[in-house]
């Protein structure tokens, strides 16, 4: 590449911008973000952990999702207009608890 009347400076210069050239080159390759902490959410698709892993991690979820929806149950109250009360009726409360 270099010519032969071609002086020191010229030279350097030119393997400078080559090195610049090469280094615009693979920047994408050097640029890579690798996301763990998706993968930790993705159970399916997380490349670190093992088949019996993911099983568990699903087993896990599932057993997630019915505790929430089992807690976003139904709630009934009983509003008291006159005596100015809310009654809650549930299973672990006395029978008629109050909130004044």
């Amino acid at each position: 590449m270099a010519a032969e009347g071609e002086d020191a400076a010229t030279a350097a210069a030119r393997a400078f911008k080559d090195r610049l050239v090469e280094y615009d080159r693979n920047a994408a390759q050097r640029t890579t973000v690798i996301d763990d902490q998706n993968d930790y959410f993705e159970i399916d698709s997380n490349a670190w952990l093992s088949d019996q892993e993911r099983a568990e991690m699903r087993q896990r979820k599932k057993m997630e999702d019915e505790a929430e929806a089992a807690k976003k149950g139904r709630l009934t109250v009983t509003i008291d207009l006159v005596g100015r009360r809310v009654i809650q009726p549930s299973a672990d409360a006395v029978d008629g608890e109050f909130w004044p």
